[in-house]
């Protein structure tokens, strides 16, 4: 869920300089192009992010709020769909650093 996604990109002794994306920031990473392999669709470039190609089957969280709600955005790779998720969703994680 988005609490262990949290705990991933923030240690509990709040060292690192990383955080979950927000999700205008995820959403850049999403290919218009589907790379396409037999019949699964792939909705992000393979030469920019060659290692996560196997991991777009869930979706990946961001730290944007759904309106005044508990959920959560979240960006598919597989569908190119940016959706609402539930906070005990299963997603990857993609951390990035910066304020």
């Amino acid at each position: 869920g988005v609490t262990a996604a949290n705990a991933v990109c923030v240690p509990p002794d709040g060292g690192g300089f990383f955080r979950l994306p927000t999700v205008k920031e995820l959403q850049t990473l999403v290919d218009e192009v589907p790379t396409v392999d037999g019949s699964t669709y792939r909705y992000l470039d393979p030469n920019a992010f060659p290692a996560s190609m196997s991991k777009v089957t869930l979706p990946y969280w961001t730290s944007t709020n759904v309106g005044q709600t508990t959920q959560r955005f979240v960006v598919d790779f597989a569908t190119g769909a940016t959706r609402a998720a539930a906070p005990e969703t299963s997603a990857f994680v993609r951390c990035v650093s910066g304020p």
